[in-house]
């Protein structure tokens, strides 16, 4: 047996991996669509072109296949897989097979979106816009204010009823003693988490606590005891040790991911503005009901 012939056979198995497939396609549809003027139908025709386009994209994927210029036979091979693949797809859609099918009009979707945003080219984004963006975005960059405090609790689930009243009076003497954190550790009930808490962000004390808990423990100043604060647990005197005002970042500390965030916004904006444009080209018509009912 022929080292060419165990190649060729090599070669046809490789050509029919999905895989390849469906990058090949990719590629050659991004080609029609960006550099060709719209053709009839495949449905519709029975020529099917190979163009100096199509081929240098065949030999662009034999070259990432195996690292080499591929030689002629290769490149046949390649030629007649695509033929195989047109002929056969030109007679689904002739016979309607692309109909009712959600796989497949799925997958049509995907490759228009892939087509839309291969096709729109963004300028690179300078440092006006870019700073102009992580302002109104800062809270996903800064460093959020944080605090770190002690504090006495009350357990309502013991207490019941009475809990906000032990709260009170807890304070009272606590106030009346001038008691520091370190002298009231042993005061209240005990609390799962702890008496001393190290700098936490408001996001993070509504996690353990609740957003009105968290929200009143963000505004406390620091050294003294706080009236009772009600949380998801029961009451809270706390005690603000320090606080930690927002960390507020410069664009060149974060550049790249502020980069990348403005261009993925960027290019959903264009993508969306894309499908208006193509949107506006159908009539969308509703049933009478479905009419009356939108706003």
């Amino acid at each position: 047996m022929s080292a060419g012939s165990t190649g060729g056979r090599r070669l046809r198995a490789i050509l029919h991996e999905p895989l390849l497939h469906f990058a090949l396609g990719g590629a050659l549809l991004f080609l029609a669509y960006y550099h060709y003027a719209p053709r009839p139908s495949p449905a519709a025709s029975k020529d099917i072109v190979i163009t100096e386009a199509n081929l240098a994209s065949f030999r662009s994927e034999l070259q990432q296949l195996y690292q080499r210029p591929p030689n002629q036979v290769e490149l046949n091979e390649l030629i007649e897989d695509y033929v195989h693949t047109e002929v056969l797809y030109r007679e689904a859609l002739a016979l309607g097979l692309d109909k009712g099918d959600i796989v497949v009009r799925r997958r049509m979707e995907q490759k228009m979106r892939f087509l839309i945003e291969g096709t729109t080219r963004l300028p690179p984004a300078t440092d006006v816009e870019l700073n102009a963006w992580l302002e109104t975005h800062r809270a996903d960059f800064d460093e959020p204010a944080r605090v770190r405090f002690s504090q006495v609790f009350v357990s309502r689930e013991l207490r019941g009823d009475g809990s906000d009243a032990v709260a009170e009076k807890l304070r009272a003497d606590l106030v009346a003693r001038s008691a520091t954190p370190e002298q009231a550790a042993e005061t209240g009930d005990a609390f799962p988490a702890g008496f001393d808490f190290d700098l936490l962000s408001e996001r993070e004390l509504v996690r353990y606590f609740g957003p009105d808990f968290a929200a009143a423990v963000m505004t406390l100043p620091e050294g003294s005891w706080s009236q009772p604060l009600t949380s998801t647990y029961g009451v809270h005197l706390v005690w603000v040790r320090e606080q930690v005002p927002t960390q507020h970042v410069t664009l060149d500390a974060v550049r790249e991911r502020v980069r990348y965030a403005f261009d993925q916004e960027r290019q959903q904006h264009a993508n969306d503005a894309r499908f208006a444009e193509l949107r506006s080209h159908y009539t969308i018509e509703l049933p009478h009901a479905s009419m009356a009912s939108q706003p």
